[in-house]
């Protein structure tokens, strides 16, 4: 587990001593550490922190350059270990080497590489941009970092907004492509390498999901090899102990992802957090005792998005005098990814057959239509509701990248790029609190390659996923699950009197007195002010507040300026 920064003159001036600590110590303030790793230039600055106990480190240094990495590449295929990738990504020449050597990358992970012989810089990220890195490039310095705090505590950074950014946050709750919220820090995307070389940055891909080939349709030897591929997705990140740690819903996607790890662990120690009587909570907690799991559970009178991560790492806390066996009690399994990377959530046959036909603006209008996402547009000043209009529908667009085999991957594209890459942003975010590394199979690139190459249609409303679930060991199935609406239903019966996570309450129940405060919270942010028509949401809110009128769903949009600074 490992947090990175740095910053780079682009103009070969030296950074004075002054401005080098005071990034030291919002470094030490973001990673919650004092003890950090420090190499200084007269115009440069590395920094890292390792939140694990890795006897062997993050850090690999020959006599001309240095590396890190953040998560695991995963080049191998057996008998290595993450210290002798680091030690290939720090021996790979140039950057036609360093993209050969990520090609072959399978894991989750963000790195950089300093080269001082070349005065060669290079930071990058895995094929699907899943573990954030962020930069700064303004007034003649690179800033660099894999924590975005970092960024928003440095006095001298410049925090001007993002309109587009602003708005994509507000709508999905993230930016889409390479943006943020702020102007001038830009997210590295899904495989690329940003290079610093003679003082000129650009940014290169060595990896492209839209030019993989796609067959025209499916058999079971494709439904097969889909589930092999997944099985030594899960073997390739076993550790070398017999019991382990894993998130456990009542959904499939941790279910096979359980299912699995228990095939090859003694003792798999599983955790749910959930609302009692939902199936979310009793499904999970049937099949632990039908698969033989030792199962921990602590209930919520409600759930409002929390930091499952902290939650899991208070979980293991609890009962730390049970996990003597487990190696490594700081990684997790989880079955993050499986929903839209394999049962295609949020992919529905109007949106396929829109951009089969080639009308890309109706294929984006019934996305945003389906996932309900738009702008609080009545509520900002006058000068950017112009602004607004259709910028989400072209923004979307251009994240549809078609693929000249089956165009209905433009879809697929989109959401592994943008939703699924952000999906996990607060979990990276905050991995020096909580000190959780995941292991994360659904979002192995070989695998994912696999499904990538399968026709659309085939893929949809988990169709294919019942198919491949098939091949996971028996006790899985012989219990029931929760299921996505509209989509492939659990054959097996379903008790009675259980919520259903996907429920509609025909009367949304709202704690209007919490909504208020949440609104008071936020009226005297610089963004809020600087966007919002704050007579036109004093009036909204207070209705609200008098139960005259129902604004709740104007919370959504103030937590979302909240975190923005």
């Amino acid at each position: 587990m490992t947090v990175f920064a740095g910053i780079i003159s682009l103009s070969n001036e030296k950074i004075s001593s002054e401005r080098k600590s005071i990034i030291t110590r919002v470094f030490q303030q973001s990673c919650l550490h004092q003890n950090i790793f420090e190499i200084s230039t007269d115009s440069s600055l590395f920094l890292s922190f390792n939140i694990s106990e890795d006897e062997k480190g993050n850090i690999n240094e020959s006599s001309n350059s240095i590396a890190t990495i953040a998560g695991d590449p995963l080049f191998r295929t057996e008998g290595d270990d993450r210290y002798n990738e680091i030690k290939s990504i720090n021996s790979a020449e140039g950057i036609t080497g360093l993209k050969s050597l990520l090609k072959k990358a399978k894991g989750v992970f963000s790195g950089v590489k300093l080269n001082n012989t070349s005065k060669s810089t290079f930071i990058f990220t895995d094929k699907l941009g899943i573990r954030p890195v962020y930069y700064y490039q303004y007034d003649d310095v690179l800033i660099y970092s894999s924590l975005m705090l970092f960024f928003e505590n440095l006095p001298f950074v410049n925090l001007d907004t993002d309109f587009d950014g602003l708005c994509e946050s507000l709508a999905f709750s993230f930016c889409l492509a390479n943006r943020t919220p702020y102007e001038n820090i830009k997210r590295l995307n899904g495989g690329e390498i940003l290079f610093l070389n003679n003082n000129v940055v650009s940014v290169e891909s060595y990896w492209d999901w839209q030019n993989i080939p796609v067959k025209s349709e499916l058999t079971n030897d494709d439904v097969e090899d889909a589930y092999k591929l997944f099985d030594n997705a899960v073997k390739l990140r076993l550790n070398q102990g017999s019991e382990a740690i894993a998130f456990l819903s009542g959904g499939l996607d941790s279910r096979v992802i359980c299912s699995q790890v228990k095939a090859h662990v003694d003792t798999l120690h599983t955790f749910n957090f959930s609302t009692g009587r939902s199936q979310d909570n009793e499904f999970a907690r049937v099949f632990a005792e039908n698969a033989g799991l030792v199962h921990h559970e602590k209930e919520f009178a409600k759930l409002a998005y929390p930091n499952w991560a902290q939650l899991i790492a208070d979980g293991i806390k609890d009962i730390d005098h049970s996990l003597d066996k487990v190696t490594n009690r700081g990684t997790v399994w989880s079955g993050d990814g499986g929903s839209v990377a394999v049962g295609h959530v949020y992919i529905n046959e109007d949106i396929n057959n829109a951009l089969i036909n080639g009308d890309l603006p109706t294929a984006v209008e019934k996305y945003l239509l389906s996932t309900k996402i738009n702008l609080p547009t009545r509520f900002l000043k006058k000068e950017y509701v112009q602004k607004t209009h259709r910028l989400l529908e072209n923004t979307v667009a251009k994240e549809f990248l078609i693929n000249k085999n089956d165009p209905a991957k433009a879809i697929y594209y989109f959401l592994m790029n943008n939703d699924q890459k952000r999906h996990l942003q607060v979990h990276f975010e905050t991995i020096c609190q909580h000190k959780v590394e995941l292991h994360l199979p659904f979002f192995d690139s070989e695998f994912l390659a696999t499904i990538y190459a399968l026709p659309s249609h085939e893929l949809l409303y988990h169709k294919f996923y019942m198919k491949w679930f098939k091949f996971f060991p028996s006790c899985a199935q012989t219990t029931p699950w929760q299921t996505y609406p509209k989509h492939e239903e659990c054959p097996l019966k379903t008790p009675e009197g259980l919520s259903y996570q996907w429920e509609v309450s025909a009367k949304k129940s709202t704690n209007r007195r919490d909504d208020y405060d949440i609104y008071r919270q936020v009226k005297h942010a610089r963004v809020f002010k600087q966007y919002f028509d704050s007579k036109k949401v004093f009036i909204a809110m207070t209705l609200h507040r008098l139960g005259i009128k129902d604004f709740s769903y104007l919370v959504k949009y103030f937590n979302q300026l909240n975190a923005i600074k």
